[in-house]
């Protein structure tokens, strides 16, 4: 919650997620993205999704997260020594 959000808001505009959300909505890319992170957590929920509910550019895009998500969870794995 922000301080300086308007009342009945939960952030003002000048909050990064706010911004975030904005660019996502203003461009193809942007909702091509916020499409696949939608897609991602419907299946984190448990809702069955085909091949057929997901278009060839939200697939690559789904793929790109898990790898990045992949990655980040190896950096931040304890060290085996």
């Amino acid at each position: 919650m922000c301080d300086a959000a308007p009342d009945n808001e939960q952030r003002c505009a000048a909050c990064i997620l706010t911004k975030l959300e904005n660019a996502c909505e203003s461009s193809p890319e942007g909702r091509l993205l916020m499409r696949a992170v939608d897609l991602r957590r419907m299946m984190n929920a448990g809702v069955t999704i085909t091949m057929d509910d997901v278009s060839p550019d939200e697939l690559d895009v789904l793929l790109l997260i898990e790898q990045h998500r992949d990655r980040l969870d190896k950096e931040n794995e304890p060290s085996q020594k």
